[in-house]
């Protein structure tokens, strides 16, 4: 395996929790999280020999290890008497169902990181509300706005998660290949329609590769991002789980991705193996655009990308969306959450401040090249100046960064996904059905849910 592949290996896990389900472990399976747990007995940083008064279970991937690392160390020698031991989830496994079994087994840590916003209805009865500490919700407000947590409240009222980083959705696209032929970056779907019939008049090239086949976690990156842009910032599902998609942006973005593959600007057959591929594709102008986080600008280097042949830009629109509003995308979300089993939520909470905190942020952005949950990003004088050093093009995420939709806070996010995957297939890819009736039929699916 070359070492993009295992550099991309490492960045899915980024979106991990999102691909996991529920499931009844068999004997074998409970034998293999039982190695799991040992594996986790090893902090990542042990550091100096403290008397640990809190667990803190970080984020598979490495560089938010190194940050958690970081992070730890400066909170240890600030304050050696309420030390935090650092655990990291091993990389080999999806974090989602480490906490699910440290929940069934009563062996939670007294916080983690790794909170995935779809997951929190499930892991609820095992977190503390956050909502309970003064101070947590006071830093919310003046860290990322008035009112954002309202995204992440549960359906009982209560706030279990902190917001910690958000990675928007962008349209990655091929610069030099527009430029040559003089095409302009697409903003709706009949811009990008007609930038890719201008440039299939002169090139071997698909314009966007939404993936053909029914699998419900590349919808993350197709359709969701589009329902979230077309519908100005809406969310999949209403507070009680219901659809709030069957309307004029769910059938919009159905029938963007219809005429995508009817008139042969999407290929219908599954070309590239895996992202690695499809980045191949990108960088040697047999793909136009990809729908894509920050973690591709060095992903896009590493096959040979230089940072003048691509650039990012809002996820398209429909062709009636105004101009002068502003385009929301899916934020990729993870977040801090403090488990029950905490005998000291207090100090907990006073660590998720620390760790939040103006430096702390500075530091994520710096280490991972992610984007924390705050407001001024753009406008900030420290993140200005770090973002101008950091790989080009992050300054684009940190202006989308203002306007973001995380999943719905519902247990059910991925079984919808799943049903209206089946009707991508059956509507856009195989022309079955009308766009109209396609998410017509997804939305009566999510509804018996």
């Amino acid at each position: 395996m070359s070492n993009v592949k295992l550099l991309i290996l490492c960045l899915l896990l980024l979106v991990a929790p999102a691909l996991s389900q529920p499931q009844p472990a068999t004997e074998d399976e409970d034998l293999v999280i039982e190695e799991v747990f040992e594996s986790l007995g090893e902090a990542v940083d042990p550091g100096e020999q403290y008397q640990y008064v809190l667990t803190f279970w970080c984020s598979p991937y490495p560089l938010e290890q190194g940050w958690a690392v970081q992070v730890t160390r400066r909170w240890n020698h600030l304050h050696p008497e309420k030390a935090v031991r650092l655990v990291g989830i091993p990389p080999d496994r999806l974090a989602e169902d480490v906490l699910r079994e440290a929940i069934k087994k009563g062996e939670t840590p007294d916080l983690t990181n790794h909170l995935f916003p779809s997951n929190v209805a499930e892991f609820a009865p095992a977190l503390r509300r956050l909502d309970d500490f003064a101070g947590l919700m006071s830093h919310l407000s003046s860290r990322s706005g008035q009112g954002s947590e309202e995204a992440f409240r549960s359906a009982d009222g209560g706030l279990y998660q902190l917001p910690w980083k958000g990675n928007p959705i962008l349209l990655q696209y091929n610069t030099a290949l527009f430029r040559r032929y003089g095409v302009e970056p697409p903003r709706t779907y009949g811009d990008l329609l007609k930038a890719a019939k201008d440039l299939q008049a002169r090139e071997q090239v698909f314009m966007l590769a939404p993936d053909p086949a029914d699998k419900f976690w590349r919808r993350y990156y197709d359709f969701y991002p589009l329902f979230v842009a077309a519908s100005g910032g809406q969310s999949l599902l209403k507070p009680d789980g219901a659809a709030n998609f069957d309307n004029a942006a769910g059938v919009a973005v159905m029938g963007f991705l219809k005429e995508l593959y009817a008139s042969g600007a999407a290929p219908r057959q599954e070309l590239y193996a895996d992202a690695a591929d499809e980045l191949v594709a990108f960088t040697s102008d047999k793909l136009a655009t990809l729908l894509t986080g920050p973690w591709n600008i060095e992903l896009t280097r590493d096959v040979g990308g230089e940072a003048e042949q691509f650039d990012f830009g809002p996820v398209p629109v429909p062709d009636d969306y105004p101009v002068d509003q502003p385009v929301f995308s899916y934020g990729n979300f993870r977040n801090f959450g403090i488990f029950k089993s905490c005998k000291n939520p207090e100090l907990a909470a006073e660590f998720i401040l620390f760790a939040t905190s103006h430096e702390s942020d500075l530091d994520l952005l710096r280490t991972t090249h992610e984007l924390p949950f705050r407001q001024g990003l753009e406008s900030d004088p420290q993140f200005v100046s770090a973002l101008q050093l950091e790989p080009a093009h992050l300054s684009k995420f940190a202006l989308q960064a203002r306007w973001l939709k995380p999943v719905a806070n519902v247990p059910h996010f991925n079984e919808v996904l799943k049903l209206i995957s089946k009707e991508v297939v059956a509507c856009a890819v195989e022309g079955k059905k009308s766009p109209e009736q396609a998410i017509h039929d997804a939305a009566l699916a999510t509804n018996r849910l």
